[in-house]
């Protein structure tokens, strides 16, 4: 009875583990491709502004 308690307790925390793990590097993937995004269109944004600014 221990043993198969002890053997569902050891799946379940492997299972929980796996999933902790793949949504940490989901959510961190997420943060750099939001960040990598906004600071191209901050730095594109900010080039066309200094391109208008010097074509006027």
């Amino acid at each position: 009875m221990l043993q198969k308690l002890m053997e569902i307790s050891y799946k379940i925390v492997a299972i929980v583990a796996i999933v902790a793990i793949v949504a940490i590097v989901a959510i961190v993937a997420i943060v750099a491709i939001v960040a990598i995004v906004a600071i191209v269109a901050i730095v594109a944004i900010v080039a066309i502004v200094a391109i208008v600014a010097i074509v006027k």
